[in-house]
């Protein structure tokens, strides 16, 4: 059922700074997705599943968070094969599930942070390639939304 991390999510104050700092660090590059105005997120990732998130509304989850308590983890995202049997085990191992994410191929399902140590948990389920990565690969500037 669960397949392995799929990404691990780092909320940052300026997502420009951080994209340098973690690129010089791991060696590594990352690719910024589209905006999500609707999210209140800027976002990039880098191949090896480290994701950064930037906060563009202060009146969002993320930007309370990082108000609060400042940068840091923010989710760990976990890819499942079968989204309605993970669901099923984590509600049976007391976590509330607090938000759901379908964007094309990609489904998310998001856990309340207070029930996993301060860590949001989220599960992913899509076919073969992230639409992250779909996005990135196709042009989603031309071709819109995540290029699907």
């Amino acid at each position: 059922m669960f397949e392995g991390i799929d990404r691990v999510a780092i909320a940052v104050n300026d997502l420009d700074e951080a994209m340098v700092r973690f690129a010089t660090l791991f060696n590594t590059t990352f690719q910024e997705l589209p905006p999500s105005p609707e999210m209140g997120i800027r976002a990039c990732y880098g191949a090896s599943g480290l994701e950064l998130v930037q906060s563009t509304n202060p009146d969002t989850e993320l930007g309370r968070t990082v108000a609060e308590k400042g940068e840091g983890l923010w989710a760990m995202v976990y890819r499942v094969g079968d989204m309605d049997e993970g669901v099923k085990h984590l509600k049976s191992q007391g976590m509330r599930q607090i938000g759901e994410i379908r964007v094309g191929k990609m489904h998310e399902v998001i856990f309340h942070p207070k029930d996993a140590h301060g860590v949001m948990i989220a599960l992913a389920a899509y076919p073969d390639i992230h639409p992250a990565t779909v996005a990135i690969k196709t042009g989603y500037k031309e071709k819109g939304l995540y290029g699907l």
